[in-house]
């Protein structure tokens, strides 16, 4: 998924606000709720280009305010994977095998 966002802190969680308006034929969000969590922000590259000799003189890179976001059913489909794999460590420790 992609998100225009302010700033593309990686591991930042991105959150709804609660409105109470709505454009028509859209969703309202009367609370907040977790959509997912920012994994690196995407960069704008600019290449400037000598015009006599068509050479790449400068690089210029900015953060474009997109990020590659992991939705948050993502992240429950790797908890429920790893879930099991600690109930049947810790029912080893304590002899419930």
């Amino acid at each position: 998924m992609i998100f225009k966002i302010f700033q593309a802190i990686p591991e930042a969680t991105i959150i709804t606000r609660p409105e109470f308006i709505s454009i028509e034929d859209t969703p309202v969000f009367g609370a907040s709720t977790l959509l997912g969590i920012v994994h690196a922000y995407i960069p704008y590259r600019e290449q400037l280009v000598n015009q006599q000799t068509e050479e790449i003189v400068e690089i210029r890179s900015e953060n474009s305010g997109l990020a590659w976001v992991h939705p948050v059913e993502q992240i429950r489909e790797v908890v429920d994977l790893i879930t099991p794999k600690f109930k049947l460590v810790e029912a080893a420790e304590n002899g419930n095998e």
